[in-house]
């Protein structure tokens, strides 16, 4: 098989890119709330908890429950929720890896691209060896600063020979500012500001991330 020699790194979000794990968020949170209130919560709140930081959640789930807690015990139950949800990882295996993205990684790996993950929460290395996919990644970038220039400078290439896939626009806003070539996956109004957008992970094919990237030089 002929080298790639031009795109020489790809960069993905793990959360709804690789796996949603908002499930596992939601169930630590429920059974947070059974240990140390007696109290459950309902189904309902899990969208509103969607994506969220556990201390960005921990307000809304506060509320929920009636309860107030001052900034040593937001600390202690952030704490706990983190064993809960480390614990909820567990329940992760390679059914769990999003549509097509299985998939993909086999292909960029046949095309010599490296891959490397942003890790939002500081699990990234371990999900991935739950879904049985650690090793096709060669980088696992804290997301501190500019996760992507640093991606980019650990393979010791040009930002624009390296494309990011992310769900959000705050995450296509921090690609474009690194000038990596940006794709995104889900709503098209919502990713207009992406070099390219598909409606899913399933609708992700080498081919079509090759010819953006040749179609992005093309135009330079």
């Amino acid at each position: 098989m002929e080298r790639n020699i031009f795109m020489k790194g790809a960069i993905f979000n793990v959360n709804n890119l690789i796996v949603d794990t908002n499930q596992q968020q939601f169930d630590a949170w429920r059974e947070l709330a059974m240990y140390e209130y007696g109290l459950g919560l309902p189904g309902k709140l899990a969208p509103q908890l969607k994506n969220l930081s556990a201390a960005a959640a921990l307000p809304i789930v506060l509320n929920q429950l009636h309860q107030t807690a001052d900034e040593a015990e937001q600390a202690a139950l952030l704490a706990e929720q983190e064993q809960m949800y480390q614990k909820a990882l567990d329940s992760l295996d390679e059914s769990s890896v999003m549509p097509g993205i299985e998939r993909l990684l086999i292909n960029l790996d046949d095309h010599y691209v490296n891959m490397g993950v942003v890790d939002n929460g500081g699990h990234a290395e371990l999900i991935l060896k739950q879904l049985q996919i650690a090793d096709y990644f060669t980088a696992i970038i804290p997301n501190e600063g500019d996760p992507y220039s640093a991606f980019a400078q650990q393979l010791s290439a040009a930002p624009n020979e390296c494309i990011a896939l992310a769900t959000t626009p705050a995450d296509i806003d921090a690609i474009n500012q690194a000038h990596l070539i940006s794709i995104g996956v889900g709503d098209a109004e919502m990713l207009s500001a992406a070099d390219y957008q598909v409606a899913q992970t399933g609708d992700l094919r080498y081919p079509m991330l090759r010819k953006v990237w040749e179609d992005h030089h093309e135009n330079k």
